[in-house]
């Protein structure tokens, strides 16, 4: 089958959209498949890659004029997988040329559509009632779509994925919680608004009050993004020198790093699915969240982590966590033991029957 991925984001970028186009696209071309991706990020040249940014400088990766790339690699896949931000019009465009050509067409929503949202509406749902097939990356940010666009075709969720392999520790190796160690903290995000980088150094403050003094915390925040200066200002202006921000990490330095921790902090309300929370799960951590973010996908209350309605709850979860020691233990025990569902080879299933549903809607299509 010949797949064309388009993404307005891409590597170099990195984020949680970019690195699961990449992966299914790696996914897909294992099992067999012709995969081009599009984007209108610039970057190196990779095979199989086409790039299409603008040919003047834009202070995003955006291109008003790429209608001309577009209906070429259009008009050579037999589906197209369209993967929407929060704004994304080069993937945008892309879907209304290919089903205007009568292309098979599927469509994932990667983030937590709202308001503002509103004026994309009727777009959204005349591609629906066109025979896009409509997906997102969780229940939550289905029924977001579902809402906005008040169609009445189903929203199917397609889940991010993971190679567990990536992430697991050894279940023998598990962190000391004794008297004299740390709890250690992490998270990963882009350092971004969205993300609430800012909000969790203030949760961190707030978990550090109402757990003893005598009970030693670390905080080991990763990533990047245009937040990270303001946050170590906020972290160096409190002398929070248990709070540490080392900028991005890579995969296998994540890894080493959640292998070391207990809990991760996940303070997004806006979380359409948590990719870099459920490789924490995988790793065996426990994840503490906002309850409706798409955490909530791999998330039970009590067993994977904890979840709460708010910053100010979500302290008091993560702080009582941290005074018993044996419901900590019990969480991590069974995140150690018990693999998440949403591994690629589930994920990669569900990717090709929805590209087969999305073939027999278009009888045209190859």
């Amino acid at each position: 089958m010949r797949i064309a991925l388009v993404s307005d984001v891409f590597a170099p970028r990195l984020g949680g959209m970019e690195v699961q186009v990449a992966d299914l696209a790696a996914r897909l071309r294992r099992a067999g498949h012709q995969v081009r991706v599009m984007t209108a990020t610039p970057g190196e040249p990779v095979p199989d890659l086409v790039r299409l940014p603008a040919p003047v400088s834009l202070p995003a990766p955006v291109n008003p004029w790429a209608g001309r790339g577009l209906r070429a690699e259009v008009a050579a896949a037999d589906v197209v997988h369209i993967h929407l931000g929060v704004l994304a019009p080069f993937a945008s465009r892309a879907a209304q040329i290919a089903l205007a050509a009568g292309r098979p067409t599927v469509v994932t929503w990667h983030s937590m559509v709202g308001r503002a949202a509103v004026p994309y509406a009727a777009r959204w749902r005349g591609w629906i009632d066109s025979g896009a097939v409509p997906t997102a990356v969780s229940g939550v940010a289905a029924e977001r779509v579902r809402a906005v666009t008040r169609s009445g075709v189903p929203i199917e969720v397609l889940p991010n994925g993971i190679d567990p392999a990536d992430w697991a520790a050894d279940a023998t190796a598990a962190p000391a919680l004794g008297p004299g160690e740390p709890v250690r903290l992490a998270t990963a995000m882009r350092f971004a608004p969205r993300k609430r980088p800012l909000q969790l150094i203030a949760l961190a403050a707030s978990i550090r009050r109402l757990v003893p003094p005598e009970r030693r915390l670390e905080l080991v925040a990763a990533g990047a993004g245009p937040l990270l200066g303001p946050a170590r200002a906020r972290v160096q202006t409190a002398r929070a020198d248990w709070i540490t921000l080392p900028g991005r990490l890579s995969r296998p330095e994540l890894a080493r790093l959640y292998h070391r921790c207990h809990l991760y902090l996940s303070p997004a309300r806006l979380e359409s699915f948590g990719i870099a929370a459920l490789e924490a799960r995988a790793a065996g951590l426990a994840v503490a969240g906002i309850a409706g973010s798409g955490i909530t996908e791999f998330v039970q209350d009590g067993v994977d982590g904890v979840l709460a309605d708010d910053g100010r709850q979500l302290a008091r979860e993560v702080a009582a966590l941290i005074n018993e020691p044996e419901a900590l233990t019990k969480i991590l025990d069974h995140n150690r033991s018990v693999a998440p569902h949403q591994t690629w080879e589930r994920v990669l299933d569900a990717t090709l029957e929805t590209y087969d549903r999305a073939l027999a809607a278009r009888p045209g299509g190859r």
